[in-house]
């Protein structure tokens, strides 16, 4: 019996031996990370530079914790990133407890720039002067630290320089020689610039659907020109941003006429029928949905042609495009059918829109022109209705609409600093009953506070010029104001001068204004605090004494992804409004409000 009981105890002990040393040397087991030494960069950036991502706890924020696998390969990233940045001497040592890895650093001295010498394998009056220019735009400086990354691109500045002034296929060597003893790198750059040489005769492959002579538009530079290796890469994004191509490969080759190049464009269609679904919700429009085709070739030709189905609490409607040509040229032509359904606040109505019209664009500046044919087709107003009269009720309407846009921000989608204006003239005639102009100016500018905060400001303003009373205006082509894209603690449409019965009888002038600050919060996640103001005044003129201004304050939140930030607005009235009753409104997003 005691034998027994002893082989069975002696089972378990070596049952539960591995176990529990398994345990105490689990490399999942994760310890608190302890970094000591470092002086020349904060922690934060140490560990941001190795790829360690801050998780922010309730009690400690800065606290972090690893397994030892990830500690081992921090330390090896630490150890290049010190060298990369100058400091050769570095040491760092590893150690650990049963809470915690320590990390020791002993940074050494850093590594300072003795030399640059670059050499030209043609000592020409040209090369020596495009030298002379890159020089000064070096990264890298004699008496600064050795950095890397700074090593690199002097390298890279020095090609791209040489590039642009003519010199297809220069070569740089670059060396850099550590001196351990005196702390000290010197550097050099052996400059091959070889012939200089224009743009020369250019061919296209892969071309199956795509009319060449419409690429051929798309090329950043001419024959004969000096060659410039940034037109080439302006080439390949001109060529991307049509969307008809998966890959874009340019190589420039020595043949044809001397002192030219030959440039081969190698191309790879894509698909060019796509499928649009998108989703979004507001205060006011509730569920909105959209769908719709669009084909970026129409017959093997560049025409964009598509149709889109949108649906919400606010609008039903269908719209059919054509854009001939497209993403190509500085030009385009375009044509649109829309058929519409609109619920405002106090009225529903039915229009159908007729537009056709020609868009240029001249670097930041885009016109575009175009003649429009409305109809109104019903209308029908809640009690009490506005003001109009029997031949401005359901009209036919013909405008020719000319519309200016100048964008100097940095980025479409998320703008941090520059400025946008967009401006508009349209002249109507309604039937045979009444005739107005109107003029719209809408301004943005951007201010970059820091490295990721921005300061945006918008003011808006609009006039209808017309001898005819409001009356003979038909109700659709008055101004309102209040909605997701203008004031947005205010509900759709829903605030204007009212009629004698309190109903929303629309104004021949409107002014809004915004002030946004939008500032980071943790990673991809940005924050939003905003300030609105405007009004629609019964004159032309929206800063004529009148109407008082309503306002709205809010906050919002955006995460940005590739394809643009999205995110939610909640924005809070600061007046009364007969027709906005709800103190907040709610708006989600997929960009800004402007």
């Amino acid at each position: 019996m005691g034998k027994k009981v002893l082989i069975l105890l002696l089972s378990i002990f070596l049952f539960y031996l591995p176990l529990s040393s398994k345990v105490g040397t689990d490399k999942n087991l994760r310890k608190e990370l302890i970094l000591k030494g470092n002086t020349a960069f904060d922690r934060n950036k140490l560990l941001k530079e190795c790829g360690v991502k801050l998780k922010k706890r309730r009690l400690n924020k800065n606290k972090i914790k690893i397994t030892e696998a990830a500690c081992i390969e921090f330390v090896e990233v630490l150890s290049t990133f010190y060298r990369r940045e100058g400091f050769f001497d570095v040491s760092i040592e590893k150690s650990q407890n049963d809470k915690e890895f320590l990390v020791v650093i002993e940074e050494g001295k850093e590594y300072l720039t003795d030399k640059i010498v670059c050499t030209l394998s043609k000592n020409s009056e040209d090369a020596k002067r495009i030298l002379n220019e890159a020089e000064e735009k070096f990264l890298l400086k004699k008496g600064k630290r050795f950095r890397v990354e700074d090593y690199e691109a002097t390298k890279r500045l020095l090609e791209d320089t040489f590039g642009n002034e003519g010199y297809p296929f220069v070569r740089v060597v670059e060396r850099a020689e550590v001196n351990s003893k005196e702390k000290c790198v010197k550097v050099s750059y052996s400059i091959d610039e070889q012939e200089k040489a224009v743009f020369g005769k250019t061919a296209f492959e892969g071309i199956v659907h795509t009319e060449e002579r419409i690429l051929r538009k798309l090329l950043q530079y001419n024959e004969g020109e000096i060659f410039q290796v940034s037109k080439i890469e302006k080439t390949k994004e001109a060529l991307y941003s049509t969307g008809l191509f998966d890959i874009v490969t340019i190589k420039v080759k020595k043949k044809g006429e001397p002192d030219s190049v030959f440039i081969k464009i190698i191309l790879k269609e894509g698909r060019h029928k796509k499928v649009k679904i998108s989703l979004g919700y507001g205060a006011d429009e509730k569920l909105r949905v959209e769908t719709g085709l669009e084909t970026l070739r129409l017959f093997d030709r560049h025409i964009r042609a598509g149709f889109n189905l949108k649906k919400s609490s606010l609008e039903e409607s269908f719209r059919f495009y054509l854009v001939r040509p497209y993403a190509i040229s500085d030009y385009s032509f375009y044509l649109t059918a829309r058929k519409q359904t609109s619920y405002w606040v106090q009225t529903e109505f039915e229009s159908t829109l007729l537009t056709s019209g020609i868009e240029r664009k001249i670097s930041n500046l885009k016109f575009s022109a175009d003649a429009n044919f409305e109809t109104i087709d019903r209308i029908k107003f809640s009690y009490p209705p506005p003001r109009v009269k029997d031949n401005a009720l359901t009209p036919h309407t013909f405008f020719i609409r000319l519309n200016f846009s100048f964008n100097k921000t940095d980025n479409l989608l998320d703008p941090s600093k520059g400025f946008f204006v967009n401006g508009e003239v349209e002249g109507s005639r309604v039937g045979n009953c009444s005739s107005f102009g109107k003029f719209l100016i809408d301004f943005r500018k951007y201010i970059s506070i820091n490295s990721n905060s921005v300061l945006a400001f918008r003011l808006k303003a609009g006039s209808l010029v017309t001898k005819n009373s409001i009356a003979e205006i038909p109700y659709p082509y008055r101004f309102f104001t209040g909605g997701q894209t203008k004031l947005r603690g205010y509900r759709f449409s829903s605030l204007s001068p009212l009629s004698e019965n309190h109903s929303l009888e629309g104004g021949k002038g409107v002014v809004e204004s915004s002030v946004e600050y939008r500032f980071p919060l943790k990673d991809e996640f940005k924050g939003i605090a905003f300030f609105e103001t405007g009004r629609v005044t019964t004159k032309s003129n929206p800063f004529s004494k009148g109407a008082p201004f309503k306002s709205d304050t809010g906050f919002g939140l955006r995460y940005i992804t590739p394809v643009g930030p999205v995110g939610m607005d909640i924005a809070f009235r600061l007046n009364k409004a007969e027709y906005s009753s709800s103190p907040f409104q709610i708006f989600l997003f997929v960009g800004y409000a402007f």
